[in-house]
């Protein structure tokens, strides 16, 4: 991989650790919103050096001096803001410490920047489409399933080495339906309830378990019989 040489002053990227995400990544709950974070979205961890003493600050204001961390001290980037870097490392004497530095104490390939902000940008698109009970490529089998639950047919092949599953919905509309009833004083009263109605059916296709394919068919017919109406549950 080819870096480019970061400018004076800021620290240069010495490595990517191999080390699985489960050891280094930072519990969902303790995450702030606005930071890009890299254990998410990247492969390895990132570990740099400080190219110049600089405070370590206890939140991304940067006025809340905590401690000094020396030039050439090993740091390990956690996230990214507009204000800077998130770090985690050990104070000089060795005890753990983490905060936010300035932008201009940490310099990170453009590329490999890139590559977490798209990540990022890809999971946040699958988190609304599993809320919006939609399925998109690059969404993975759990993502499938929790946006659709389970597929009413599951079939796979093999194709020029890679495995492809291909998962099968049928797909409904929801329509308003007035239905007449009689109340406890006898009286005709109208009642407006939802029915879902079998409309088509979608094909997922995975390769390697990632969403490669999506086919999708309007049919008057599902299973060679008429549409089914479903009452569901009124809004």
């Amino acid at each position: 991989m080819h870096w480019r040489q970061p400018a004076l002053g800021v620290a240069l990227l010495t490595a990517w650790l191999s080390v699985a995400p489960a050891l280094w990544s930072m519990p969902d709950a303790l995450k702030e919103k606005g930071v890009l974070y890299f254990d998410d979205n990247l492969p390895s961890p990132l570990d740099v050096t400080m190219a110049k003493a600089a405070y370590l600050h206890a939140d991304r204001s940067l006025n809340t001096p905590r401690i000094a961390l020396a030039k050439d001290h090993p740091v390990r980037l956690v996230g990214m803001a507009p204000e800077g870097f998130y770090i985690r490392g050990t104070s000089t004497g060795g005890r753990p410490a983490e905060g936010w530095v300035g932008a201009d104490v940490i310099a990170v390939d453009p590329q490999i920047l890139e590559q977490a902000q798209a990540q990022q940008q890809q999971r946040d698109r699958i988190k609304e489409a599993i809320a919006a009970k939609q399925v998109i490529e690059g969404m993975t089998l759990d993502d499938v399933q929790a946006a659709l639950g389970k597929p009413e047919t599951i079939s796979f092949r093999q194709e020029n080495g890679q495995r492809i599953d291909t998962w099968r919905y049928i797909t409904y509309e929801r329509v308003p339906e007035t239905q007449t009833s009689v109340n406890s004083f006898g009286q005709l009263v109208n009642r407006t309830v939802y029915v879902r109605r079998a409309v088509g059916t979608l094909t997922v296709d995975f390769r390697e378990g990632i969403v490669r394919g999506l086919e999708r068919h309007t049919q008057t017919n599902i299973r060679g019989r008429p549409n089914p109406t479903i009452p569901s549950v009124n809004p």
